[in-house]
């Protein structure tokens, strides 16, 4: 399933609640979008251009593709996570500045591999590991 634009509120409250306690200063992926990318190269040459752009200020990146990240925290799934702000005049204009987006850099070869049901899964896997 596409997870490009607006969180849905009831997920959103949801992951608040059960993810981060109550939290919502955690919550970083309100405004989300996924780039598939053919292979590697291409995704590490995204996520450079990404840091080169003046505009983006990058605030955290999770590499879940790395060896040393356990596919046990999200059920199998992998992928570069970013987390970013935009710094424009239209971002300050609209009072947007400080809002966090999350980008999910992903590989088509791995996107080939998923199923309707599997990031309903992950989000069930998710929401229980958060509860324990």
């Amino acid at each position: 399933p596409p997870v490009e634009g607006i969180k849905p509120i009831q997920r959103a409250i949801d992951k608040v609640v059960t993810v981060y306690r109550g939290d919502v200063r955690r919550l970083l992926d309100v405004c989300r979008m996924r780039i598939v990318l053919p292979d590697l190269p291409s995704l590490a040459r995204c996520l450079r251009l990404m840091t080169r752009d003046h505009d983006v200020h990058i605030r955290r990146v999770k590499n879940r593709l790395s060896l040393a990240y356990s596919g046990k925290q999200t059920a199998g799934y992998r992928d570069v996570m970013v987390n970013l702000q935009v710094v424009t005049d239209e971002a300050r204009a609209s009072g947007a500045l400080l809002h966090i987006c999350e980008v999910q850099l992903a590989l088509r070869s791995f996107m080939a591999l998923q199923t309707p049901t599997s990031h309903e899964r992950y989000r069930q896997y998710s929401s229980l590991r958060a509860v324990r």
